[in-house]
């Protein structure tokens, strides 16, 4: 039997996730779109500290994550002795919520609708209580990060979806105009016992999106690539 650290990480692969896999990942529904919770919660490895799950009209997934996208943050994940890994999971906790979850969201080249969901409530704006579909991309390259420190502990989720209110509420700290927070595309991130800049190197060998290194914290995104300091 797996264990949970097996299933996470991915150590059950059996062979490369092939281009006809990652083509099953195609979805309908655009990043962006608001989520609506609704009583029921979602399969979990452990029982998480929330229950959520969308309505039969949020979306699983947004139908623009490229095959590509999942073949580049692939190709920067280490290899396992069994391959690339057939399963893919996070574990996060919420600073602002004290809530943590351990899920699996991907499976055999196939998201699981419910996880997708939970990670998105997980990182919303937790000041509006507004859930929104997550760009996918996101989650691929927070697992890539966390597969570097081999789960050792639960990447820290100090922001992610921000509305409009919420990042001009920041912006006194320096939060961008047109942040990629307000689309979905972005998550401020910490892991305890590890400096920022380290985090920071570890996102940048990933090669994929924004990554900026703070005192105390990294933004990671899924925009053009690029680097800076705040």
């Amino acid at each position: 039997m797996l264990n949970r650290r097996q299933i996470l990480t991915g150590l059950a692969a059996s062979a490369g996730l092939a281009h006809s896999t990652l083509a099953r990942a195609q979805v309908a529904f655009p990043v962006g779109t608001q989520l609506i919770p609704s009583l029921a919660g979602p399969e979990t490895l452990e029982m998480p500290s929330f229950e959520f799950e969308p309505s039969a009209e949020a979306p699983s997934l947004p139908n623009d994550m490229k095959n590509t996208d999942l073949a580049a943050i692939t190709s920067k994940a280490p290899l396992t002795q069994a391959g690339l890994p057939a399963h893919r999971g996070l574990w996060l906790v919420n600073y602002n919520t004290n809530e943590e979850v351990k899920t699996v969201f991907w499976k055999e080249g196939v998201y699981d609708k419910p996880a997708y969901s939970q990670l998105c409530h997980m990182l919303r704006d937790w000041r509006e209580n507004v859930t929104m579909a997550m760009d996918p991309k996101l989650f691929h390259l927070l697992w890539a990060i966390q597969h570097r420190i081999n789960f050792q502990q639960p990447i820290i989720i100090t922001s992610g979806f921000r509305t409009k209110d919420t990042n001009e509420l920041l912006r006194a700290e320096g939060s961008a105009i047109n942040s990629l927070h307000m689309h979905s595309q972005a998550s401020d991130i910490v892991v305890n016992k590890m400096s920022a800049e380290t985090i920071a190197k570890y996102a940048q060998a990933i090669g994929i999106g924004g990554i900026g290194r703070y005192r105390s914290f990294v933004h990671v995104d899924t925009g053009a690539i690029r680097t800076w300091e705040g």
